[in-house]
């Protein structure tokens, strides 16, 4: 823990240090009417907040202190695209008791102290999820945002979407012209670069029964783009920084969903450091995070523990905690334990795999790390599956210091799989 909080101090004193403007207060058991400019006069929801920093431009580098409460987004609309929408260049923090004069008395972090919820009818204790928010938050086009010390919760991705697939034999994503069936915590799109600090994301769900982005008639059309009931990340250039943070709970359901917390989509890239994940499923791949012609997947002194995939009518489902498909996997001193891949594919904890060449080598990279007790299906692999069908002849996969125990597989390679992949 002592590590954890020196590398999130490290993160958000730099961006402190940069800061030279305005800072805007929420409270919401604030009275109406309120400018922002202090607590006592403070907004009380934190729309109002966003847009003052909107229509300062963002350029100046603003902060929003957020006190203890749930909050949650409005829509003049249709209540199911109500989302917080992000501005760029401004430090939000949570946490607050409302009292505040600097930053340092907030004193240590409780994510659960503020939380953003889509539950926007108070009644998801119900098991009624319909009427929640498609994405709690979402980040389009901007750059330099930290959010740190929030809960983000009760986000259900559950509509349409639309892109387009390639054709065949590749049915390969092109792109991606809007999605209501991905990012049910946090959707971040066409190059924004968003870091986030100790934020926990629970009990967010993707269901892909509604999503229109299918890709192989072959196998019944799955979901194409549906996932990351926690986070979406899609497009070129759109980075998503992840410390010391927690997703637990969060589930992507109907046929072909990917990536129960976090989904890469169209050579975005998460970067995760001394983070959680526990307790996520998807239907199809990546039970916790998935890649699917991505960038980069990097994560770093991380756990994940239980993570499972739930589907099995196809029979490539795989990548109890991490999957990816023609996508980088860099995995460095970190643990899993007890994910698993469904009962007729492989790759228990890890899945990395390339379709097709598409001109582009992959690398798999694990180092330093442990894994013990991970089951993988017929495919095998009950720790790491590597496997292709027709790769770029540079992809390569580099699996050194590490630890595994008493994984299995119902088929070949108990701990480890690998194919045609050198």
């Amino acid at each position: 823990m002592k590590y954890t909080s020196f590398a999130i101090a490290l993160i958000f004193f730099g961006y402190l240090n940069g800061v030279q403007g305005k800072t805007y207060y929420v409270d919401v058991n604030a009275a109406s009417g309120g400018n922002g400019n202090s607590w006592k006069r403070a907004f009380n929801n934190l729309e109002d907040a966003l847009t003052a920093v909107k229509n300062g431009k963002g350029s100046s580098g603003d902060q929003i202190w957020i006190a203890k409460g749930t909050y949650k987004p409005t829509s003049p609309t249709q209540p199911n695209l109500a989302t917080f929408n992000l501005p760029g260049n401004v430090l939000i923090l949570g946490g607050f008791k409302g009292t505040e004069s600097s930053v340092l008395e907030r004193g240590i972090c409780d994510p659960n102290k503020t939380i953003l919820s889509g539950d926007l009818l108070d009644n998801d204790g119900a098991n009624i999820k319909s009427d929640n928010a498609y994405h709690v938050l979402t980040a389009d086009n901007v750059q330099n945002v930290l959010l740190n010390c929030f809960s983000v919760k009760n986000g259900h991705a559950a509509g349409t979407d639309l892109g387009q697939v390639s054709g065949p034999p590749d049915r390969r994503l092109v792109s991606i012209d809007y999605t209501n069936a991905a990012g049910a915590g946090l959707l971040v799109r066409h190059q924004s670069n968003i870091t986030l600090s100790q934020v926990n994301f629970s009990y967010n769900s993707v269901d892909s029964s509604q999503a229109t982005i299918r890709t192989n008639p072959a196998l019944g059309n799955p979901a194409g783009a549906s996932g990351g009931a926690a986070i979406a990340a899609i497009d070129e250039n759109t980075t998503v920084t992840v410390i010391g943070s927690s997703f637990e709970n969060n589930t992507c359901g109907g046929f072909g969903c990917n990536g129960g917390a976090l989904n890469a989509m169209l050579e975005s890239s998460f970067k995760v450091f001394l983070s959680q994940f526990k307790n996520n499923s998807a239907d199809r791949n990546g039970g916790a995070i998935r890649g699917k012609d991505a960038h980069d997947l990097e994560v770093y002194a991380s756990s994940f523990e239980n993570n499972i995939i739930t589907g099995g009518s196809i029979g490539d489902e795989s990548g109890g905690a991490i999957g990816a498909i023609n996508s980088n996997i860099k995995v460095e001193s970190s643990y899993f334990k007890q994910n698993a891949s469904s009962f007729t594919a492989g790759g228990g904890a890890i899945f990395f795999h390339s379709t097709f060449d598409d001109s582009e080598p992959y690398v798999l990279n694990v180092g330093n790390s442990t894994f013990e007790n991970n089951s993988g299906g017929y495919i095998g692999g009950g720790a790491i599956n590597i496997s292709a069908n027709n790769i770029n002849p540079a992809t390569k996969a580099v699996i050194s210091n590490n630890t595994l125990s008493n994984n299995v597989a119902i088929g070949v390679g108990g701990a480890i799989y690998a194919d045609i992949v050198p």
